[in-house]
This record gives structure tokens, sequence and C-alpha cells, in this order.
């Protein structure tokens, strides 16, 4: 089972989306945690959408 867990900078870049996605399928990852703080549901939900996730839980911001 290969694991990864990542606080994530940056990841509103497109460059950033592709390093991912290639991280993801490259090492055939079996669970991800990816911690972008400051991100509203909605874009999480684009992001995960582009680097091609169907399974995935997002827990919206909440405040600062």
């Amino acid at each position: 089972m290969s694991f990864l867990n990542w606080n994530y900078r940056g990841l509103g870049n497109s460059s950033a989306i592709s390093i991912l996605r290639n991280l993801i399928w490259t090492h055939s990852l079996d669970i991800m945690f990816l911690c972008k703080t400051l991100v509203n549901y909605r874009r999480i939900d684009e992001i995960k959408n582009l680097i091609g996730l169907n399974s995935c839980i997002v827990v919206d911001v909440n405040g600062r």
C-alpha cells in the first residue's frame, strides 16, 4: 500500500496540479492526504476533477 501525506503549497498553479497528477499515477498511490488551507470546497472539487480523483473527501475551510 502506498500513501502520500502532503501539505501542498501553490495548488492553485496549473503546473502544480500537473505535477501532483503525475506523482499520483507514477507511484500508483492507494491513499493520498492533501492538506491545503484557506481554499474553499468548490476550488478543491475543481482540482480533484483535474487530477482525476474519483473517491475523495473534502472538508471545507472554516474561517481563517
